[in-house]
Formats: structure tokens, C-alpha cells, sequence
């Protein structure tokens, strides 16, 4: 797709029309900073949570696309790059979402208690930047297989020709220089950096993919700023 939200670790991948990203890998932040900016512990996720149900979901979801068996949320970024390497038009975005449908079907019940954080960090030994890399991921692709699917795969097109334009960067730009100021205001930040790609997005491909890009950034990061929305630009 494109700019993933956290914070940006650029992945390009030949003609992929998923281009990632992950601002939490650029910002440089210590643990101890990451936890505080984005973690409240969740006993009840971290009980939730079966180690050997996410391990299979996980193997189910590699197998579907032939990627390796052993790779799971401790790769999160070698996950997500493959991923994207996959995605080129509608047909591989649909095998994708098939294979992120059985991964839903295995867990079931447990599916939010293992897309939180604090179960990835707690019991599942993952690094901050990692667990956080992981769960936006899997929440992205909630997106663009479910409620986003329709109005991605319309606009795929021009997400992919106007994946680099330059008009986008101060989006980001933006968002990292406020993050490292303080990084507490990552929900404020995350506010104005959706509705920035939403402008960047209206003018380049029109007000639909404007939405779609908002809302692609806004469910990345909704486990933490709950309260933001994305609108449909009026004109």
C-alpha cells in the first residue's frame, strides 16, 4: 500500500503496491520511551492469549502465501516486506486476505489478546518496536481485507503511480519531528498526520482515496488512540 503508519522504515519492493513503513523503526526511541508512549499493560490480553494458537494461526497464514514456517511476530519486519512483495494488484491482495481470514478463523476468541502489545512484549518475548510493528501490521491488513478492500482495490492504481510523490513527505516529516519532541503526543500527532494523507490523497487521486488513505492510517494505530476518526473530504 504505502506509507505504513507507525513512523517510517521506507520498504519498497519492485512494482509492489504495498509500500511500508513504520515510523516506530525510525524514531530511535528507547524501550523505556516506546513503553511509555504506547503500552498499558493488559493482564487480562497477556492471560488471553494461547501461545500455541497465535504459532499455528501464524504457520497457517505463512503456508497460504509460501512464506517461511518459522517466521512470526519476532520478524515482523521481514513478514511485512514479504508481504508486500506479494501484493502487486487485486488477485495477489485477495490470495493475502484469505490466508489473514484463516489466521482470524484459528484464533477466534483470541484474536484481540494476541494483536495486543502487551501479550507480544510480556509473554512473547518481543521487542517494543517489534510487537508494535506486528500488530500495526495485522490491523492494516483488517483494513484493506475488510471495510477498505472495495475502495483500495478501486484506487489501487493510483496509490501505486503516486506512491513517492513528494507532496506526501511533510506528512511524515511532521509526524516524526513532533514525536521526537515529545513523544507523548503520539495521538495529536497521529491526528494530523492522517488528515494530512487524507489532503495529500484527495489531490492525487481524489476524495474517496483520501479517506481510504486516513482510515488505512487511523486502524495502525486505533489499539492506542481510539478516538480518532477519518471523514469523507466534501466538494
Amino acid at each position: 500500500m504505502k506509507r505504513l503508519g507507525l513512523v517510517v522504515l521506507w520498504l519498497t519492493f519492485g512494482t509492489s503496491a504495498l509500500r511500508l513503513s513504520d515510523s516506530v523503526l525510525d524514531l530511535h526511541l528507547t524501550d523505556e520511551q516506546l513503553l511509555q508512549l504506547s503500552l498499558h499493560p493488559n493482564q487480562a490480553a497477556i492471560d488471553d492469549c494461547v501461545a500455541q494458537d497465535l504459532d499455528l494461526a501464524q504457520r497457517g497464514f505463512n503456508m497460504q502465501l509460501n512464506m517461511p514456517q518459522n517466521l512470526n511476530f519476532l520478524n515482523a519486519t521481514t513478514l511485512w516486506g514479504m508481504i508486500g512483495a506479494f501484493i502487486k494488484d487485486a488477485d495477489s491482495l485477495v490470495t493475502v486476505c484469505q490466508a489473514r481470514q484463516m489466521f482470524y478463523d484459528t484464533l477466534r476468541t483470541e484474536y484481540d489478546s494476541c494483536m495486543d502489545p502487551s501479550y507480544l512484549i510480556n509473554s512473547g518475548g518481543a521487542p517494543v518496536n517489534t510487537a508494535m510493528l506486528y500488530v500495526h501490521m495485522m490491523r492494516h491488513l483488517e483494513f484493506m481485507c475488510g471495510g477498505g478492500f472495495g475502495v483500495y482495490t478501486d484506487d489501487m492504481d493510483c496509490f501505486l503511480k503516486n506512491d513517492n510523490d513528494p507532496s506526501l513527505d511533510p506528512c511524515f516529516q511532521t509526524f516524526n519531528q513532533t514525536i521526537h519532541q515529545d513523544y507523548n503526543q503520539l495521538c495529536p500527532a497521529v491526528n494530523t498526520y492522517m488528515n494530512c494523507m487524507n489532503d495529500g490523497y484527495v489531490k492525487l487521486c481524489g476524495n474517496v482515496a483520501g479517506w481510504t488513505m486516513c482510515e488505512y492510517e487511523r486502524v495502525g494505530y486505533a489499539w492506542n488512540c481510539p478516538g480518532l476518526r477519518c471523514y469523507l473530504t466534501q466538494n
